[in-house]
């Protein structure tokens, strides 16, 4: 844009080779990416689409590509272009690699026709960047093309692309298929979009089917073939299949297809015989038929060695199979079956006979009569006899071909005049080569001839190559004569012979008779079968003659009839001895017939062929060929034109080609500028100069078109194409629109503002990367230059119908439409030398250069695009949507003329002074009109009209239809008012009323538009049709030399009112820097709002009044208003901004500054400051049209509130174990600010005391009683403290326990909000001292039992907001205080188990027990008495006993307990010593006594606390369930295995328990002299024992000596009286032998 422009000195400047306009400042250009392209041209592509956005295998896909070459310059070509369209891969069901297939494409290759394309260059051929790999067996291929000469600039068109998804290869996920076309001209590669189609296979659904014979003869081979085809056809595969196929009984393997296992017959009636088939991605499905169907084959015979292979038999072969994917899905297919019905044993025979592939002969030709045999029988044959005969008359026998037969078989060929009487010719035996049998044998007499075979001739047996050859003579011409063989068998059996005759139709060879006569052939085929139109087809025709014909084909002529829109190719026909008569003289055809003549002779066995090639009729006078099948068909005939008396093959045949449904608009853009003189693609004009641009359409398709849409985006800097966004178009410079769209009828024109409008319908972006736009059909004049695209979509013309939107084949529009070239733009200059022309590099530029050249002058590109779809009949396939963007149209700017010139500026006077002041900006699309004054009759008449452009600029170069400026003369130039809105600047304010003799340099700053009366705010000179308009004064242009008078400019004026309040909130104490909306604030804290109102439009304001929607107090107002800064008019008298109530006024600029005073509340609060002003004129007159200005600003704060909340909780895990308690005080700051140091204090309940050092946090001070912790550091917001300490119950009688805890003080005096103290306090509590924490709340309930919604569980429920009852409730209590209950729940247990002391007896006759007591409970125990009653036979031994333990002298024994803790157990010793040995066993007793249950008071009122399951008592045994004791079997058989808790069984009280030592035992045995040292005792005379030897009992310690004894005379000792179950060692005072193995009785213990 032009920015910061200065006019110096006068605007009237005389101009002789080079004129200018004097500039100062700096111009930009805006940098243009450059398009990289060969000096030829450029080749592109377009969008490629798909007919298709969804699709399933076997569907067909048509890709059509938008190509074009849009280059401009003169010349250009894109001849050479290079096309180049891989196929898209696809995954099959394995993960490998595979396309779809390959259809046809459509090139447009026709020269002359529209067709851009070598026809012989389109090709299919292997992709080298995707060679074959295993997992791309078939590699990638690519469709190729290259431009011919036709491409060149301006060509375009759409090239089109069949495939076919394959059927039965894709898995069932979906797969998306992308495809993207490239074309590459001298290096430079352009690719086309990518079009999408997302396949989805149906879920696999697979079936199978079985075939085989009905019938079949014993051991022969019988195939079964098992079929698997998809249902529904476009199902996707399994990933694996099995199939099985279950042989039937008597059924002998023999080969399987496809790698089938046969696993053997596992039984052996053989009915488990299978063959199995997987199928995976190590062993691939085989290849798919038609139909997308596999098939497996399993060969068998049915062998009549097995007993069940009888005639009339039934064979039942049976398939199943499973499809599965792997992961738990699967499908079973089948089972089917085949049922097979044995035949046989049979005899069957058979013979053969043709006439050598001579069928027509002449009189005396040698004609030859082939014969064979083939036997097939079941049982063994012993002669078989071929006959042939009787020969045909006259044929004269020549010669007799023996052939040959199976080894071992004798063979005897035999000759007949009559058939009955035989004569042999030769006898061979196993022949293995061929003989002949000539004339000279006197053959030429027979006229029957036959072979006789014998021996065992077995179903293998054949014979081949029997011949008989001879000669015609003297038959009837035109006759067939037929010559025919049977054969006969016989088998002997056990002497029974068996004849077998022959079939009931013998073989038979005929041979016809004539005269030397051709037999003629003809085959058609044509290349390519899809033809476009514009395309040629070639046709092949082939003529021969039989290799069987009599004579030669002479000259012969074919008949071809063209179809109506194939155009036959004069100069195409190509065939050696070919040539195509002028006139057509065949038969009857409805199209063009042609006549091809062969000069020259087809021998037998020659043929000859002719091509030509057939145009489909393009766009034109002829008519475009309609889409369908075009068949056409050629005959041959003879010279004459005749028929011929037999063709071999056919003498007429067809071929057909296929022509699509092609909707092609043919739609071109072209322009002409102030410099053309007719339209073309590159047109030129100058600053500010016109442009008209038109746009011709046809439909040269072979369909109507519906649904059509045509888009065009005008040029802008940074521009691209209108569908592929990803090409700039280089647009340097941005005309702008001034006159409607001129359509032909029942077109809709719509606009739009956009540059960048969502256009799917083209086939261009629809997504977020464009505008949704609602495209307007007004086209009145003010609005036009804003439009910066058009939307054309053809709706018909009336009546309306089904069809009349339809764009028939053939029908031809055009459009057109005059935009105008800025009167500067950056790219006029780009960045020259000189600091005063602005045109100075259109001084320089080359007009018709290429775009990428860079000495180009400055270019506007402009491209559209349209969408159409084809209206199809029945049965042609849908070719999809056609989008497309034809070639780009440029206008170059270039130096303006050197002539007559007027033109200025229109300005927006902001400050309405009437001069151009810096950053006032220019009124685009203002409409300006140029008049001209008659010199006769001095009137001014209309010249020319222009807009001004986006920087406010216009210039009038020319009028209308002239190139070389405007005349000398007298003019005036009309502003037109964009609407009444506008004022027009006062005029002249600075320099004369025009430009004829200035002597006021500033006078080219000044508006000099003129309205009706002189001053401010003057209305128009006149109003018209278009609106009101002011005009010049009358402006001399011309004289000596060249004028150019660019001082002629506008200033307009239009009250942009505006007025803004600015509301901020603070705390009355912050400083005003801390205000603002949303700010924290306390309760309760003064409040102060502040306002401010700045008038920031361009007009002054009256009565101005702010108001506010309330306030937190009655009679809440907005006071103190003052003006802060008194802006300023410049019109004159200057007024003055007020700020007195009720006359408020405001001038441009103007700010006041207001406040409004109140007291915070509780809760967030929001209001909202409303201001108004009436917009004036400086004079006061009130502004038409312009209603008051408002604005509005909501400001809020945020009520903090300082809250501290405490919440007390209790751990009595460990407190009935050892008497000690954890609480825990928690403290959360719930407010909004930080809380400063505070204080907790703590109330310990009587019965308790604090645990010294146990705090988490030091105590301050601690009393008996009392717990105080001081100066704890401050909580920020929603910070949590966490103070633990412990305390012991020293007296559990005062259970239950209540523990008080408050925040004796807090920091509220010392909060800070907004930088500075705000005191305040705590918002729901108030803090005691620690003589009152317990009075914050009535409502805690008993102790032990407290109101569960006044003890805070946790301290997410300190606060009563989170209580049941929302809200600030009394009876909650305040938050700053907490109580802990806990009570006592005394559980008193003791246990008691008894075991006879396991520590060895060390002094003789002593013994003892250990006696184990358990707390059970979860308190102490306290003093416990044990009661041991001392069994008979003992007494109590003190020095062996726990101290503390007493006999009571009654045989019983009290032992005393001071303490046992919870869980703990204590031991005691009871020794005795054995008073009567022979008293045993001893059981010995004990009880709990007394224990101190009673202590823990009552577990409820007037129950006190006893045992849980004991009671204490001194006398054992006294009743069941009461010391009930039973024997020592019971569970407490050991101390060891008392386990806690103790659950006694048989209902027997925990409390006592028993324990027994046994009877008393002896050891002893036998010494004697172990003779042989075998460690066993011997017969006594051999190894006699051995008296006096000394033997000494010792404890198990063995040190401790219990007692000694000695043998006796016969060896024996022995130690009586001793304690069971206990270890002893024995030691001899001798070297004793081993020990006895097997008879000795002295034990190691005993």
């Amino acid at each position: 844009m032009k920015t910061d422009i200065e006019l110096s000195g006068s605007r009237r400047t005389i101009f002789g080779m080079l004129a200018g306009v004097l500039l100062a400042g700096t111009v930009v250009i805006a940098p243009v990416t450059a398009r990289v392209a060969s000096a030829a041209g450029v080749a592109e592509l377009g969008n490629k689409v798909v007919d298709k956005s969804t699709a399933a295998p076997g569907d067909t896909l048509i890709y059509s590509i938008n190509y074009s070459c849009p280059s401009t310059g003169q010349g250009d070509t894109c001849e050479g272009a290079t096309f180049s369209d891989p196929l898209p891969n696809l995954l099959d069901v394995y993960g490998n690699t595979i396309e779809p297939v390959f259809v046809s494409s459509g090139f447009p290759s026709l020269p002359g026709t529209g067709g851009h394309w070598n026809g012989a260059s389109v090709q299919l051929v292997a992709d080298p960047a995707e060679p074959a790999t295993p997992s791309f067996p078939g590699g990638g291929h690519l469709i190729v093309a290259t431009a011919d000469a036709d491409y060149v600039a301006g060509a375009s068109g759409i090239i089109t692309i069949t495939v076919r998804l394959p059927l039965g290869t894709l898995p069932a996920s979906a797969q998306v298929l992308t495809n993207q076309a490239t074309i590459s001209l001298n290096g430079v590669t352009d690719p086309s979009t990518s079009a999408t189609t997302s396949i989805q296979a149906a879920p696999p659904n697979w079936v199978l089917s079985k075939s085989g014979p009905a019938t079949t003869r014993m051991n022969r081979n019988v195939t079964y073939a098992i079929t698997a085809c998809p249902s529904p056809s476009g199902s996707a595969l399994w990933p694996t299949y099995t199939i099985v196929d279950a042989l039937p009984e008597g059924a002998q393997f023999v080969s399987a297809s496809n790698a089938g296992v046969y696993n053997g017959d596992v039984v052996a009636d053989g009915t488990d015989d299978l063959i199995t088939w997987t199928y995976d991605a190590s062993n691939p499905l085989p290849q798919l038929n038609g139909s997308a169907c596999f098939s497996q084959t399993v060969t068998v015979r049915y062998p009549t060695t097995d007993a069940s292979n009888v005639g009339d038999a039934t064979k039942t072969d049976t398939a199943t199979g499973t499809g599965s994917d792997g992961q738990g899905a699967s499908q079973s297919l089948g089972p089917v079956s085949v049922t097979t019905t044995l035949v046989g044993p049979q005899v069957v025979f058979s013979e053969s006979k043709n006439s050598n592939g001579n069928y027509f002969v002449q009189d005396g030709d040698t004609v030859t009569f082939n014969l064979g045999f083939t036997n097939d029988s079941d049982p063994v044959l012993d002669t078989v006899t071929l006959t042939d005969g009787p020969l045909p008359l006259p044929f004269t026998l020549g010669t007799i071909n023996s052939g040959t037969w199976s080894g071992g078989v004798t063979g005897t060929v035999q000759g007949s005049v009559d058939g009955s009487a035989w004569t042999d010719i030769a006898t061979m035996i196993g022949l293995d080569g061929t003989s002949n049998v000539t004339a000279a044998t006197g053959l030429d007499t027979y006229r029957y001839v036959r072979w006789l075979w014998s021996g065992q001739i077995d179903g293998a047996f054949a014979a081949t190559g029997q011949k008989v050859i001879g000669t015609v003579d003297n038959m009837v011409s035109n006759t067939p004569y037929q010559n025919c063989a049977d054969s006969t068998a016989t088998s002997d059996v056990n002497g029974v012979v068996t004849d077998y005759p022959t079939a009931p139709s013998p073989s038979c060879a005929s041979v016809l008779v004539e005269s030397a006569k051709p037999d003629p052939g003809l085959t058609k085929n044509v290349s390519p079968t899809t033809l476009y139109p514009g395309e040629t087809a070639n046709y092949v025709i082939t003529v021969s003659n039989n290799p069987d014909a009599t004579g030669d084909l002479v000259d012969p002529i074919v008949y071809d009839c063209l179809p109506t829109k194939l155009i036959f190719q004069p100069g195409s026909v190509s065939g050696t001895n070919w040539a195509l008569d002028a006139l057509y003289n065949g038969p009857v055809c409805f199209g063009t017939g042609l006549e091809f003549h062969y000069t020259g002779t087809l021998t037998p066995g020659d043929s000859s062929a002719v091509s030509y090639q057939a145009l489909a009729t393009p766009f034109g006078a002829l008519g475009i060929i309609p889409p369908g099948n075009y068949t056409n068909t050629a005959q041959v005939r003879t010279s004459a034109g005749g028929t011929f008396d037999h063709c071999y093959g056919q003498c007429v045949q067809s071929a057909t080609v296929a022509v699509p449904a092609v909707a092609t608009l043919n739609s071109q853009k072209l322009v002409k500028g102030d410099f053309d003189t007719g339209f073309g693609v590159l047109g030129q004009t100058q600053p500010g100069g016109t442009m008209t641009w038109q746009l011709n359409v046809k439909n040269e398709g072979n369909v109507a078109g519906e649904n059509v849409n045509f888009i065009d985006v005008f040029p802008y800097i940074g521009d691209t194409g209108v569908i592929r966004t990803d090409q700039n178009r280089l647009t340097e410079y941005r005309p702008y629109l001034v006159t409607p769209i001129i359509a032909p009828v029942g077109w809709k024109v719509e606009y739009s503002t956009s540059d960048n409008p969502c256009r799917g319908e083209v086939g261009g972006p629809t997504g977020g990367g464009c505008d949704t736009v609602t495209w307007t059909t007004d086209d009145s004049l003010f609005v036009l230059p804003t439009y910066q695209s058009i939307k054309l979509t053809y709706i018909g013309v009336p009546p309306i119908s089904a069809t009349s939107d339809d764009i028939a084949m053939g029908q031809a529009f055009s459009f057109q439409w005059e935009t105008r070239a800025p009167v500067y733009a950056p790219a006029y200059d780009k960045n020259g030398s000189s600091s005063t022309n602005p045109y100075e590099y259109l001084n320089s530029c080359n007009a018709t250069s290429p775009i990428t050249d860079g000495s180009h002058c400055p270019s506007a590109v402009n491209s559209f695009a349209y969408g159409v779809d084809a209206v199809l009949q029945p049965g042609v396939p849908n070719p999809g949507r056609l989008t497309s963007e034809p070639p780009r149209v440029e206008v170059r700017v270039s130096a303006p003329v050197q002539s007559n010139s007027l033109g200025d500026r229109v300005w927006f006077d902001d400050d309405y002074d009437g001069v151009q002041d810096a950053g006032e900006t220019g009124v685009p699309y203002v409409y300006v009109e140029l008049y001209k004054k008659d010199p006769v009759l001095g009137t001014f008449d209309y010249y020319g009209y222009t807009f001004t452009d986006d920087n406010g600029d216009y210039l009038f170069p020319t009028n209308d239809s002239l190139t070389d400026g405007l005349p000398d003369g007298d003019y005036k130039v009309r502003f037109y008012l964009p609407s009444d809105e506008w004022k027009v600047s006062p005029p002249n304010s600075t320099g004369a009323a025009n430009d004829e003799n200035q002597t006021n340099p500033l006078d080219v700053t000044d508006s000099d538009a003129i309205g009706s009366v002189v001053g401010p705010y003057s209305p128009p000179v006149g109003i018209n049709g278009i609106g009101g308009y002011y005009e010049t004064g009358s402006i001399a242009l011309g004289g000596a030399g060249v004028e150019i008078d660019l001082m002629w400019d506008a200033g307009l004026w239009k009250a942009v009112a505006s007025i803004d309040v600015a509301k901020v909130t603070k705390d009355t104490a912050w400083p005003d820097t801390a205000a603002g909306d949303g700010v924290n604030i306390l309760p309760g804290r003064p409040l102060t709002w502040i306002y401010t109102v700045t008038n920031n439009g361009n007009s002054r304001l009256e009565n101005v009044q702010l108001d506010d929607d309330g306030g937190p107090d009655p009679g809440f107002s907005v006071t103190s208003c003052s003006i802060v800064d008194d802006g300023g008019n410049s019109a004159v008298p200057r007024l003055s901004s007020s700020a007195v109530p009720g006359a408020v006024a405001l001038n441009r600029g103007a700010v006041m500054r207001c406040t409004a005073v109140g007291t915070a509340g509780s809760v967030n609060y929001a209001n909202e400051a409303a201001v108004i002003g009436t917009p004036v004129l400086d004079s006061g007159s009130p502004i038409v049209d312009v209603l008051p200005v408002t604005d509005t600003d909501p400001s809020s704060y945020n009520s903090i509130k300082y809250d501290l909340a405490l919440a007390k909780t209790v751990d009595t895990s460990t407190a009935l174990a050892t008497g000690v308690v954890t609480y825990s005080i928690i403290v959360k700051n719930e407010g909004g600010v930080a809380s400063q140091a505070f204080e907790i204090t703590d109330l310990l309940p009587e019965g308790m005391s604090y645990v010294a050092g146990s705090g988490s946090i030091a105590a301050t001070s601690v009393t008996a009683t009392t717990v105080v912790w001081s100066g704890l550091s401050s909580l920020a917001p929603g910070s949590v403290l966490t103070l633990t300490f412990r305390a012991r119950i020293d007296d559990f009688l005062k259970k239950p326990f209540r523990n008080f805890a408050e925040i004796s003080a807090d920091g509220s005096a010392n909060a800070v909000t907004g930088g500075v103290n705000t005191p305040t306090s705590d918002v729901d509590s108030t803090p005691d001292p620690s003589a009152d924490i317990t009075n914050d709340n009535t409502n805690y309930g008993p102790v032990g039992t407290p109101n569960t919604n006044a003890d805070n569980a946790t301290i997410t429920e300190a606060g009563s907001s989170a209580k049941p009852d929302p809200g600030d409730d009394p009876a909650d209590g305040q938050d700053d205080a907490d109580i802990a209950d806990f009570d006592v729940t005394v559980n008193y247990d003791l246990a008691l188990a008894k075991v006879v002391v396991v520590n060895p007896i060390v002094n003789p006759g002593k013994a003892g027990w250990t006696v184990r007591v358990f707390n059970d409970g979860n308190v102490p125990s306290r003093q416990v008495t044990i009661i041991d009653q001392i069994p008979t036979g003992m007494a109590f031994d003190a020095a062996t006993s726990n101290p503390g333990c007493a006999d009571n002298g009654d045989t019983t024994v009290t032992c005393t307990i001071a303490n046992i803790a919870p869980g703990a157990h204590v031991d005691i010793t009871i020794g005795m010593t054995i008073t009567d040995w022979r008293s045993g066993p001893w059981r010995n007793w004990a009880e709990i006594g007394t224990d101190s249950a009673a202590y823990y008071g009552e577990s409820a009122p007037g129950v006190p606390v006893v045992d849980s399951d004991s009671t204490p008592e001194s006398i054992q045994g006294n009743g069941i369930g009461k010391d009930a004791t039973p024997p020592p079997t019971e569970g407490y058989v050991g101390v060891p295995q008392l386990t806690d808790p103790y659950v006694p069984a048989g209902g027997d009280e925990d409390d006592n328990d028993d324990a027994e030592i046994g009877s008393l035992v002896s050891i002893g045995d036998y010494v004697w002299l172990d003779v042989n040292r075998d460690g066993q005792q011997g017969v006594p005379l051999v190894e006699p024992p051995i008296g006096g030897v000394v033997v000494n009992l010792y404890a198990a310690n063995g040190t401790t000596l219990l007692k000694n004894t000695t043998t006796d005379a016969n060896g024996y000792y022995a130690f009586t009286d001793l304690l069971p179950t206990t270890n002893y060692v024995c030691l001899l005072y001798t070297s004793p032998s081993p020990r006895d193995r097997t008879r000795s009785r002295m034990p190691s213990s005993a």
